[in-house]
């Protein structure tokens, strides 16, 4: 028997394909002038405020049986992953009118914002509409109740796991710094941020023990602090391009290893579990269902069949990529 995995029947070569307009509409209290971006493979994106709210069309060829079968299924799923190819383009956009006009209430759009999906093939009148219901809540782990409450590293490392889904992502490598900086505080260790990080990593308590993964951490950390610092200090911004959202994401996974691996408490370490998993669900339900995403892992499976342990497979993408580092300097 085959096992048939997710995407599988739109993601076969030379399929048939039709031309669509997906309308995004967005929860919007601003103004916004008109954006037209010329997207990849002349694909088109369009986004303007309407009396309902803010309008993100994306004109794009889709899988013809994708476009059937939306039509009888009733559920918008691939729709969502989409949705999560292009944000980047239009938060880049959102980002230069808010400080170009000075709009207070402007911030980034998130998939978490969105209220529905319309989408109409082209040239034709015919349009498929689903409400926007991603409920979340029903769907991820909850984390346990820390009686004491969350210390303040942990209260900011959450924040900074809420500031990456929301797309704020210069927050997001600020509080994961500051969370870091409180976890040494709380610790009571000090130096400075090398020689800090160095006692936590090479301490033999620490229960990763190979050298080569605690490296990793240690560069990843070290490389964090260091763009969190020309955040502040060289005006160093982020442009949404996807390097700053693997900023983000492997910032927020190797605070997580140093935490998991070092923290003794008991309850703060299964709540931090906890957190790490309800994240990572999140943000596989987000991209789970991202055809484009699907097709170009199935092309690098194709190219990279190396045998190697799991361990070796999560911390080799772990690493940040040489196309950060070359934005960290």
């Amino acid at each position: 028997m085959s096992i048939v995995g997710v995407g599988d029947p739109y993601l076969e070569d030379n399929l048939p394909e039709v031309k669509v307009v997906i309308n995004y509409l967005f929860h919007s209290n601003y103004y916004l002038e008109k954006i037209d971006i010329l997207y990849e493979n002349n694909e088109r994106l369009i986004c303007y405020v309407s009396e309902k709210g803010l309008v993100v069309q994306y004109l794009r060829c889709i899988p013809e049986k994708l476009y059937e079968d939306i039509k009888k299924e009733a559920s918008p799923k691939y729709f969502y992953g989409y949705l999560s190819s292009i944000l980047n383009y239009v938060n880049q956009e959102i980002q230069k009118q808010k400080y170009q006009y000075g709009y207070i209430l402007m911030s980034q759009l998130s998939i978490f914002k969105l209220k529905s999906i319309v989408i109409q093939k082209i040239p034709s009148d015919e349009v498929v509409e689903f409400e926007a219901t991603l409920n979340i809540q029903n769907i991820v782990p909850k984390s346990d109740i820390l009686t004491t409450g969350a210390p303040l590293f942990i209260r900011d490392y959450l924040d900074s796991m809420t500031a990456y889904l929301n797309m704020e992502l210069e927050d997001c490598i600020r509080r994961l710094i500051t969370s870091i900086e409180n976890y040494f505080y709380n610790y009571k260790i000090s130096g400075e941020f090398k020689v800090k990080l160095n006692s936590v990593l090479n301490c033999k308590s620490f229960k990763i023990k190979k050298a080569k993964y605690r490296n990793i951490i240690r560069k990843n950390l070290q490389l964090l602090h260091h763009c969190r610092n020309l955040i502040i200090h060289n005006n160093l911004r982020v442009d949404y391009s996807f390097k700053w959202y693997e900023i983000g994401h492997k910032g927020i996974s190797s605070i997580s290893y140093l935490y998991l691996n070092s923290i003794e408490e008991k309850d703060w370490n299964e709540f931090l579990q906890k957190l790490g998993l309800e994240f990572n669900t999140i943000l596989m339900i987000i991209n789970k269902f991202n055809l484009d995403q699907l097709k170009a892992g199935r092309e690098d499976l194709k190219e990279n069949k190396k045998e190697e342990s799991m361990d070796d497979f999560m911390f080799s993408r772990l690493e940040y990529s040489k196309e950060v580092k070359k934005i960290i300097r």
